[in-house]
């Protein structure tokens, strides 16, 4: 990695929304830097696997970011709500 990187925009959380943020940023061409901590890692070693629920408009965002595809096999429906 260079000693420095010149960018435009710095998304500061790297949680979905900010993930969303700098993807959809990088996608049209905008230097974007994702700042924030890495996922929390699970006592299993896996990575955090809280439910989070998308609506049909968030979920054609990631199709147009050309995300949804490798996405799509971990999701599920959501059958109830608590």
């Amino acid at each position: 990695m260079p000693e420095s990187v010149e960018i435009d925009i710095a998304v500061v959380g790297a949680g979905p929304a900010g993930l969303a943020a700098a993807l959809a940023l990088h996608h049209v061409g905008a230097p974007t830097a994702l700042i924030g901590p890495p996922p929390p890692q699970a006592a299993s070693g896996k990575g955090d696997t809280r439910t989070a629920a998308l609506l049909a408009s968030s979920v054609d965002f990631l199709k147009a970011l050309g995300v949804w595809k490798a996405v799509a096999p971990h999701a599920a429906p959501l059958k109830a709500i608590r």
